[in-house]
């Protein structure tokens, strides 16, 4: 996997003079109208009519998103997945709010916490527009970010029939860039490596050695087609509701794998998944309730965030406390057993030499080395704990494989895991449950 590289001070500075500020006035009359999903689950811990009704992640993405630009919000669907705090009272409160604003306002109450899966298929089967935009409950949305993603997917019309959704970028506790890397590692699927490659907080470094222009005017830059979505995306509706929306990976704690179960159901259906780079459309992702590994940049954390009232500074500190039961956190350890079973049984189902390379790759990575592939995690478990951790998740991995009706027989994934450990002169796994069918 290869890893991002810092933008550097003279780069940053280069692609903040030539982005200037997005004028949209004539560029939004014939535009689609959009619902934004919102799921979230225990992300508002004080109440709204307290002093701290700002430290609410909710707060920050609601009041970013009814500060659009563009007019195109039309429908905003807050999914409330079994929260047991002032979701509620929060939800109720922005009812009048965004009516003011002439955008619709729905809440949706699940009783009980079933995912984030299913938060978002829920919102897909209550939204009434064309569009459907995604993003995170502990973001804050620049003012064209709606509009930047209905611009893209209209502008993309003249390209491509089969345009099924737009992604857009995201930046770690910033509100810019800080990395680089080249437009071929940003939302990729290797099926045959098992690897894949998101990468989507980066500006392509083609947009710096001179083989891409940075755009003029009012434009935008150029969406790129890619082969992943990510958090932060916008899909045609319809579209979606065909495909049946996003698999169901409720058996896995944080659904780490649910953004590569639906970008190989568009895949399959003959669907094409494009990614606009500008900085001027990315939101802003909190990280709220973990430390994390994330890059700090004080001077660029100072700036009022509109709006809220608050720095990013602010916003960040209120994130960095670690939380589980609250949005996607759960115990570190959890994690990584989430991450690999998820990861191993969907290149099972996919690729079974892709799940054989994938398996052996974050053996050496992550038992023998120690390296965590996500930043939001601080801590690493010990070698043994890491390698209890990995033959759990590949074990769990190809069970979920097999229950969950793959087109792939037992006696071929059994082979595949059982490879795996011959090669890594590991003990046999046991998959008694799949041998006694």
């Amino acid at each position: 996997m290869i890893s991002a590289s810092p933008i550097g001070s003279a780069r940053s500075e280069q692609l903040s003079c030539a982005l200037t500020p997005l004028d949209i006035t004539n560029y939004s009359a014939n535009l689609m109208g959009c619902t934004m999903v919102l799921p979230t689950f225990n992300r508002c811990p004080c109440d709204i009519y307290g002093a701290d009704r700002l430290k609410n992640p909710l707060v920050w993405a609601l009041e970013t998103l009814l500060a659009q630009n563009g007019r195109v919000l039309r429908e905003i669907i807050v999914i409330d997945d079994g929260s047991v705090d002032f979701t509620h009272q929060i939800a109720e409160a922005y009812l009048p709010l965004a009516s003011v604003r002439n955008v619709k306002f729905k809440y949706v109450r699940q009783s009980t916490n079933l995912g984030l899966v299913q938060a978002r298929n829920t919102g897909i089967a209550h939204a009434t527009e064309p569009v459907v935009v995604f993003g995170d409950d502990d973001c804050i949305y620049p003012k064209e970010y709606i509009w930047g993603a209905l611009y893209c997917l209209e502008a993309l019309k003249k390209v491509t029939e089969n345009c099924f959704v737009i992604t857009l970028p995201f930046y770690y506790r910033s509100t810019w860039p800080k990395h680089i890397c080249p437009t071929e590692m940003i939302g990729r699927i290797d099926f045959e490596n098992g690897d894949f490659h998101t990468n989507f907080h980066c500006v392509p470094v083609e947009y710096f050695d001179g083989t891409q222009a940075l755009p003029a005017d009012t434009d935008i830059m150029m969406p790129f087609p890619t082969q992943l979505i990510n958090g932060t995306c916008a899909a045609y509706t319809g579209r979606l509701k065909a495909l049946g929306g996003f698999p169901d990976v409720s058996r896995w704690p944080n659904a780490y794998s649910e953004h590569l179960a639906l970008s190989a159901l568009i895949i399959r259906a003959g669907g094409q998944m494009f990614h606009c780079p500008d900085p001027r459309l990315g939101a802003c992702h909190l990280k709220y309730g973990t430390v994390g590994r994330y890059d700090s940049d004080p001077e660029s954390s100072k700036g009022i965030v509109e709006g809220l009232g608050l720095t990013l500074a602010d916003l960040i500190s209120v994130s960095m406390h670690e939380r589980t039961q609250s949005g996607c956190r759960i115990e570190h350890s959890d994690f990584y057993f989430s991450m690999i079973g998820s990861l191993f049984a969907f290149f099972l189902e996919h690729n079974l030499g892709g799940a054989h390379k994938y398996a052996v790759r974050l053996y050496n990575d992550f038992v023998v080395k120690g390296i965590g592939y996500s930043l939001a995690i601080s801590t690493m478990p010990t070698h043994k704990t890491r390698r209890e951790i990995w033959r759990n998740a590949l074990q769990a991995g190809a069970i979920a494989t097999h229950e969950a009706s793959s087109d792939q027989p037992a006696d071929a994934i059994i082979q595949t895991i059982q490879d795996v450990a011959r090669l890594l002169d590991e003990e046999p796994f046991d998959l008694t449950s799949l041998t006694a069918e």
